[in-house]
């Protein structure tokens, strides 16, 4: 049992330390702006990445935001904004277009709850800029699709140990 958790330990990366080695305080409270957004996707090299990934999308911040999962409503961290169009004649999903990223306030809790905001949302534009999304939203129901690429988000946060990840991972099941 004790090899199992040691082996699993091993492939978790962390988003905590990457923070703490580029000399922000995970559990400092970010400043509710744009700047703390910045600064992190500047200073932590794995949300670098993923911006670069992401081709520099924008963001924008709001007080707050709600979200219906399987007919409940949530208050969310974060949400892409982005545009999925639909063909008329054949009802294939034809484009999917990552507009901006949505940062709301809870996020800001701290530095660490925002990092993984941020990683969580450029997860999901990464999967709209390289048509991933789209091909899924074509082979699934909407809502099956919409809780599969929800499951990967939150894949990504338990990697980087994320502690709500497993909890918000079962609420897309």
């Amino acid at each position: 049992m004790a090899h199992s958790t040691i082996q699993k330990a091993t492939f978790i990366n962390s988003l905590k330390q990457e923070m703490i080695d580029a000399d922000i305080d995970p559990n400092g409270t970010p400043e509710f702006s744009k700047t703390s957004i910045v600064e992190l996707l500047m200073k932590v090299q794995t949300l670098r990445d993923l911006w670069e990934k992401s081709t520099y999308i924008g963001f924008s911040i709001e007080e707050n935001g709600y979200a219906e999962v399987n007919g409940e409503k949530y208050s969310l961290n974060g949400k892409v904004d982005a545009t999925l169009k639909q063909s008329d004649q054949t009802n294939e999903y034809t484009s999917h277009v990552a507009n901006k990223v949505i940062i709301y306030k809870p996020a800001f809790v701290s530095y660490l709850r925002l990092g993984f905001t941020l990683g969580h949302e450029l997860i999901h534009v990464h999967h709209i800029n390289t048509g991933f999304s789209l091909k899924i939203f074509n082979s699934r129901s909407l809502n099956e699709a919409k809780n599969y690429l929800e499951r990967l988000a939150y894949g990504w946060n338990m990697n980087y140990g994320d502690p709500q990840a497993a909890d918000k991972m079962k609420m897309y099941q």
